[in-house]
């Protein structure tokens, strides 16, 4: 998978998958500014969530999330596929 800084993708944290916006790229690893659960939907927190992951664990990149309303809620399509 090729990745470049700007890219939206799902990254797997602690048996969870989160999407998130591509921040940095090193030889083995990839910064991902994560997004977090809002109900069913996603939002981005007050503070950068920023982690570098190892490739393996970014799973795809994804279209760019889309804004639902106005309080910053955004839908996620791509990682319905993921949940149980």
């Amino acid at each position: 998978m090729i990745t470049k800084i700007g890219d939206f993708v799902i990254v797997i944290y602690e048996n969870d998958y989160y999407p998130g916006n591509v921040t940095g790229i090193e030889k083995e690893k990839i910064l991902v500014n994560s997004m977090t659960r809002s109900g069913s939907n996603w939002k981005w927190p007050d503070e950068k969530d920023e982690i570098w992951y190892d490739f393996i664990e970014v799973l795809e990149v994804i279209q760019p999330p889309k804004k639902i309303n106005k309080r910053g809620c955004f839908q996620v399509e791509e990682i319905k596929m993921y949940s149980a």
